[in-house]
């Protein structure tokens, strides 16, 4: 049995962010004036859809698919959402179609994630930059015989309408 580890920065990184935001957004809701004209009616709506989306990225897509805890057994793969403290998922190994690989920039580096698909659904993303023993969960997979599907291109807007998936 595997179980992953999350990268304690990562996950750092991610809890300031999401309560920032929060802290942001009520802010931003206390200190909130009715506005004088239309160009600062626009703003306001825009900074709050701005904020209401970044939130929701980062609950809906972070935290509840990335953020995650995942256990390779015998049989089975269980994937844990929110750092290993929300909702649990099992999925046995023949129901799965395989996994892709991607490759996602970031300041200096790139980060490789891996997405086990059922279908034509991501139903678990493993990521360098949120496990820290990425490489052995990849090769435990490969081990187990499930299938590569190949590479995929990652894309921002792909990515974000997942978010509800």
């Amino acid at each position: 049995m595997i179980i992953s580890k999350l990268r304690i920065w990562a996950v750092t990184l991610i809890v300031v962010i999401t309560v920032g935001l929060l802290l942001l957004s009520i802010g931003f809701i206390i200190n909130y004036k009715i506005p004088n004209d239309n160009g600062e009616i626009i703003f306001c709506v825009l900074g709050a859809l701005f904020f209401i989306w970044m939130l929701c990225q980062m609950i809906f897509n972070e935290l509840r698919t990335k953020a995650i805890k995942v256990i390779i057994s015998e049989g089975k793969i269980e994937k844990i959402s929110f750092f290993g403290i929300g909702f649990k998922t099992e999925y046995a190994y023949n129901s799965l179609s395989g996994f892709k690989t991607s490759s996602v920039p970031a300041k200096g580096t790139d980060y490789e994630y891996l997405y086990i698909i059922i279908g034509s659904t991501k139903v678990i993303k493993l990521s360098e930059f949120y496990h820290t023993n990425y490489s052995e969960l990849k090769n435990a997979l490969i081990n187990k015989n499930i299938y590569w599907l190949g590479k995929e291109q990652y894309s921002v807007l792909a990515d974000s309408k997942e978010m509800f998936k």
